[in-house]
C-alpha cells in the first residue's frame, strides 16, 4: 500500500483495531485505476507517470543469488531499528511509515516508466540484513551514499531532488531521526551487557520518546500535504 488512501487506510486499521501492518512494501501496492489507466495519481506519490493496465509494474530480474534475493528485498522497506544487530525492538507504527517512505525511495530510485519495471538498488544489496542497514545508514548519513542511491534514476524523477519538494522533507525526516539515534549509542557505551543502570535506562527512553514524536501521522502528511481524515 502507499499514497493518501493507503495512509489514510493503515491509520484507520491502527486506531480502530491496533494493528500494524508490519510488511509494507512494493510488493503489497494498492494501485488506483482512471480513465482505462493504472497509477499513482490519485495519491501523493507525486510520481507524474502512468502506466498501462495491460503492463503492471514488475521487478526487474536480480542478479542476486537466491539466498541473498529474501533478504535485500525485506530490508530495503524495513525500517532502520529494525535492521540493528542485537536484539529486535517492538516494532512501532513509525516504523511503518519509515517503510512507506523506503517504497518513495524505491519508486523514484529504480522505477522505469519507459519499461514499466522496478529495477534494484545496488548499494542495498547485502547477503544479511544487519549490512543492508549499514548500508541505508550511509544513505542517511553520507551524502556520496545519497547520490549513488539515485545515481540511475529516470529523468522523469529528478526533480523528485529538488530542496522543498514533499520526497526530500520526507529523506530530512528520516535522516534526522536516524542521525538522533546514535545519541543512543552515546550513552550505552561501555555497557557490556544488556541490562543498564536506571540513570542511564531513562535517558534511553526518553531519546526514543523524542523519536517518536519525531515522525507521526501528522507529521507524515503534513509533509505529503494532504489532510489526515481517515
Amino acid at each position: 500500500m502507499a499514497g493518501l488512501w493507503s495512509s489514510n487506510a493503515h491509520r484507520w486499521v491502527y486506531e480502530t483495531f491496533k494493528i500494524l501492518h508490519r510488511d509494507i512494501s512494493v510488493d503489497n501496492i494498492m494501485w488506483f485505476v482512471r480513465d482505462g489507466r493504472i497509477g499513482p495519481a490519485t495519491s501523493p506519490w507525486r510520481l507524474k507517470t502512468w502506466v498501462n493496465t495491460e503492463q503492471k509494474p514488475t521487478t526487474a530480474p536480480s542478479q542476486l543469488t537466491p539466498m541473498q534475493i529474501p533478504r535485500y528485498r525485506t530490508g530495503l522497506f524495513m525500517a532502520m531499528d529494525l535492521l540493528r544487530s542485537g536484539r529486535p525492538p517492538v516494532h512501532k507504527y513509525r516504523h511503518d511509515l519509515e517503510s512507506f517512505f523506503y517504497v518513495y525511495a524505491y519508486a523514484t530510485a529504480a522505477y522505469n516508466p519507459v519499461t514499466k519495471t522496478f529495477g534494484h538498488i545496488a548499494q542495498w544489496q547485502r547477503g544479511s540484513l544487519v549490512d543492508v542497514g549499514k548500508c541505508k545508514h550511509e544513505f542517511f548519513t553520507r551524502r556520496k551514499e545519497l547520490l549513488d542511491v539515485f545515481s540511475e534514476m529516470h529523468p522523469l524523477f529528478e526533480p523528485l531532488l529538488q530542496p522543498g519538494t514533499f520526497f526530500v522533507r520526507l529523506l530530512t525526516l528520516f535522516a534526522i531521526l536516524e542521525r538522533h539515534r546514535d545519541k543512543v549509542d552515546e550513552v550505552t557505551w561501555g555497557y557490556l551487557e544488556d541490562t543498564l543502570d536506571a540513570g542511564v535506562a531513562a535517558q534511553v527512553e526518553e531519546i526514543e520518546r523524542e523519536r517518536d514524536q519525531m515522525v507521526t501521522y501528522s507529521t507524515f502528511m503534513e509533509i505529503l500535504g494532504e489532510p489526515e481524515d481517515v
